[in-house]
């Protein structure tokens, strides 16, 4: 297996802004599974042998 040059999605966290805005926490949790999805549509385009434009230049 090659090592990746994206990072692991990791979940962002404001643990007291979450607990004053009940809504925020779920918006974070929101973002990390978007992360998850697209970082595993990038690993799966890198194991087809394809690269991002933006890794081209």
């Amino acid at each position: 297996m090659t090592k990746s040059a994206y990072p692991t999605p990791k979940r962002v966290s404001f643990p007291e802004h979450e607990q004053k805005l009940p809504w925020l926490k779920v918006l974070m949790d929101a973002y990390l599974a978007t992360d998850k999805g697209i970082s595993e549509g990038i690993r799966r385009e890198v194991q087809q042998g394809k690269s991002l434009a933006c890794a081209s230049c």
